[in-house]
């Protein structure tokens, strides 16, 4: 094969890390909300870098599976590139999590939802 130039390394592994670092993503927001929600307290940035790379590595692991080229040396541009892209997908995700976790309504009950009417004056009839 040809070498590709630089650009297209980078291009090449920003895409691959959009690719992988879906599902990292998702579970570290999902474990820093349910953390941070129920416990109130944040789990630490290294336990969630450890976790992201785990994941992208068995998404990476069968993404290479289906096309070996991925794998060639002439691609460590990209790979380096690509597991940064994970990496900030996941922190960031974990940070909204964390957000979310903190901002939401602890003592919501379907019961008070149901109470809650609109004021006469609003409505008009």
């Amino acid at each position: 094969m040809f070498a590709s130039s630089f650009p297209v390394e980078v291009l090449f592994g920003i895409y691959l890390g959009v690719l992988t670092g879906v599902l990292p993503a998702l579970i570290a927001g999902a474990l820093g909300f349910a953390f941070k929600y129920f416990t109130d307290v944040s789990i630490p940035g290294f336990g969630v870098v450890v976790l992201a790379l785990a994941v992208a590595g068995v998404n990476g692991g069968l993404l290479a599976l289906a096309d070996n080229q991925i794998l060639n040396a002439e691609h460590s541009v990209a790979l380096v590139v690509a597991i940064l892209v994970v990496l900030m997908l996941t922190l960031y995700a974990h940070a909204q999590g964390d957000k979310l976790g903190s901002t939401a309504p602890r003592r919501l009950t379907l019961q008070s939802l149901a109470e809650r009417t609109l004021s006469t004056d609003v409505v008009e009839l």
